[in-house]
């Protein structure tokens, strides 16, 4: 039960994700379809709170001719220097909304949310379609924690002289008997080994004890070690 709504769990998060990036793959669309390019000068580098990162101010002209200073997060600083000169693109209609032109800066938080959101989705799904499979498998896992073979009493139909075979001038017995599955409805015949005497006289009863192997019917035999080794 657990592994159920934690298979489930997995998948929403993985379509929670992929919501995201989906939502931010049309925002930052949208954001480019309204933009213009332009190139900007670094006028200051400042460092973050953390520590990890920069804050890199870069100052660039609107298609107004207006000054516009804006401010962008930087990983490798050593990347930028005073003065350098950057592309960037910035909304034609607001100019304080600008960005650096670069992979990073317009599509991270669009491929981040996708990738992970494949992967838990990917995993989520494989945990749902494999348990479905458990589930689904002829051998559920009620019947696979019931032993394969079943030791039930078969009714003695024929006992034949196979004349067919001769050993030593003999022709061997052989056990025929039937039982039905009640719950399957199936009758299963099972014939026993050769045997080299007459073993009427010991099947007093109209049964005989059976070993069922419901997983290969082949395998499934008639328990006749009552029976004496030879008969003088």
């Amino acid at each position: 039960m657990a592994l159920k709504y934690f298979s489930a769990f997995v998948l929403l998060v993985g379509l929670g994700l992929l919501l995201v990036g989906a939502s931010h793959y049309m925002k930052t669309k949208d954001f480019l379809t309204h933009s213009t390019t332009t190139t900007g000068r670094v006028i200051a580098l400042e460092s973050s709170d953390t520590g990890d990162q920069v804050k890199l101010r870069v100052r660039f002209l609107d298609h107004t001719s207006s000054a516009v200073e804006f401010t962008s997060s930087v990983s490798n600083s050593s990347a930028y220097a005073m003065g350098d000169h950057v592309e960037l693109v910035f909304l034609k209609n607001d100019s304080q909304v600008a960005k650096l032109k670069d992979f990073k800066h317009l599509w991270e938080n669009v491929v981040d949310p996708l990738a992970l959101g494949s992967l838990f989705t990917l995993i989520g799904w494989l945990m749902v379609r494999k348990r479905r499979r458990s589930l689904s498998s002829p051998y559920d896992f009620q019947q696979c924690s019931e032993e394969v073979e079943e030791e039930v009493e078969a009714d003695i139909y024929h006992l034949v002289c196979d004349h067919r075979i001769t050993v030593d001038g003999q022709h061997p017995f052989v056990v025929i008997c039937h039982w039905r599955d009640p719950k399957t409805n199936q009758l299963h015949e099972l014939i026993s080994d050769e045997i080299y005497f007459n073993p009427a006289p010991y099947l007093a009863e109209d049964t005989v004890r059976a070993v069922i192997n419901h997983r290969d019917p082949n395998k499934s035999y008639l328990d006749l070690s009552f029976l004496p080794k030879s008969v003088a």
